[in-house]
């Protein structure tokens, strides 16, 4: 396993003599080995400018960061992972990005999902976190706020458009966020403040599914098309759509489904559901390249948990926690790319409590001993060999699941074998 941190298996890390050995003063190896690599450089730099007669290099801009988030969204639908929906945007993206083929949440809804992602910790440990519609504790060390409070104190302007469904009990979204709202925006920012941003629309969402259209009898070149204007809306709400360009024709019908025209008609309409949320990342995408930003911006796009159909949202399986992860680094901040663009990395990822060590790594902030996940890009990128999630109580129904997954296998373990593996969640049947 690489470490990039310390260049040992991750095993060794403790070990005496090793980077994470303690001295007298308090002082780990890593740190002075870090300094005086750091020391080195520095008078390399300055001989260099010397050399040259004084001159010295420009510095690197400090990146901006987009984050687009999608709903529900498992990695099996998108066309860059060999699904059917129609995601012209998200496969270009790919091609000239980084995509991660094997990324995963921390668990297959929401609220847990999101309460790693606003924390950098994993919900079990923060009970009742673990369950859907329960307020989690707070690590202690986050004082009351989202890990974005260290990239604020560090002078990035931070926004949130628009869901939040964190869960976390004490959590000051003020402290958080400099705006979170349908209306928040990196556009708001102070004149030069570099920014990190999150958009998650919301028209993949499960309840798309209950503004379901027949699409059998659509021969796909009826659609609704998408509206920027809409993109307000779709931050808090799905609109319903007709048609589109996958139709019940197109799709593939796991043999754990029923080949019905309703299966068939439900597929499609996700799929093209799918399809407008693609749209929606070109129109972020190219308001970024519009305001000349593009090039200092990295762009993350990944999903909050797998969905939508059954067998997957709430559920342990791949269908449930495998999502997309695929990342473009601007040319002024290519240096921080863990690869060239248009590679496919295979080592898993558990993106929701990768993300904030991932990012406090790319703009140079120190990544806390407390926080849970491995960063899977910048200067503190390492490769795991596992990405863990879990269940526990889904609404009004308890469970009690834990599961791990490397490059090949998944192993689930259930605590509760008395509890049927399809239980009916009311929410679900909307």
């Amino acid at each position: 396993m690489r470490d990039a941190k310390s260049g040992l298996a991750g095993s060794e890390l403790a070990s005496p003599g090793s980077a994470g050995a303690v001295n007298a003063s308090g002082v780990t190896r890593r740190e002075a080995l870090v300094a005086t690599a750091m020391a080195a450089l520095g008078a390399s730099v300055a001989a260099s400018s010397v050399a040259a007669g004084g001159a010295s290099a420009a510095p690197r801009p400090r990146p901006n960061i987009l984050v687009f988030v999608s709903e529900d969204c498992g990695a099996q639908h998108l066309g860059c992972y060999g699904g059917v929906a129609h995601t012209p945007t998200i496969d270009r993206f790919a091609r000239t990005g980084i995509r991660w083929e094997n990324a995963f949440s921390a668990a297959p809804v929401c609220a847990p999902s999101r309460y790693a992602m606003i924390t950098g910790v994993v919900p079990e440990r923060s009970a009742p976190a673990n369950h859907m519609r329960a307020s989690g504790t707070l690590a202690p060390e986050l004082d009351g706020s989202g890990w974005t409070r260290m990239l604020r104190e560090a002078g990035y302007y931070c926004t949130n458009n628009a869901k939040e469904d964190y869960k976390a009990a004490g959590l000051d979204i003020g402290a958080t966020w400099d705006e979170s709202s349908i209306t928040a925006h990196w556009r708001h920012r102070p004149a030069g403040a570099p920014f990190y941003a999150v958009f998650n629309p919301t028209m993949t969402h499960e309840s798309c599914m209950a503004l379901a259209t027949p699409t059998a009898e659509l021969d796909g070149k009826v659609a609704t098309p998408y509206l920027e204007q809409l993109s307000g809306i779709h931050a808090v709400t799905t609109t319903p759509i007709v048609g589109g360009p996958t139709t019940a024709a197109d799709v593939h019908i796991p043999p754990y489904y029923p080949d019905t025209p309703t299966t068939r008609s439900d597929a499609a309409l996700y799929a093209n559901q799918i399809n407008q949320m693609d749209s929606e990342f070109a129109y972020r995408l190219r308001e970024l390249d519009e305001s000349g930003l593009a090039e200092d911006t990295i762009v993350l796009y990944f999903s909050d948990h797998g969905g939508v159909l059954p067998r997957s949202k709430r559920f342990c399986h791949d269908g449930g926690l495998h999502i997309p992860l695929v990342a473009r680094f601007g040319r002024r901040v290519a240096h921080l790319a863990p690869a060239r663009p248009g590679s496919v990395l295979d080592e898993p990822v558990c993106v929701g409590t990768a993300l904030a060590p991932t990012v406090l790594g790319l703009v140079g902030l120190p990544v806390p001993e407390w926080m849970d996940g491995e960063a899977f890009a910048g200067p503190e990128a390492q490769e795991d060999d596992y990405a863990f999630a879990m269940r526990n109580r889904m609404d009004e129904r308890y469970d009690f699941v834990r599961t791990v997954r490397d490059k090949r296998f998944r192993y689930i373990r259930n605590y509760m074998p008395d509890v049927p593996d399809g239980q009916h969640v009311q929410f679900a049947y909307l």
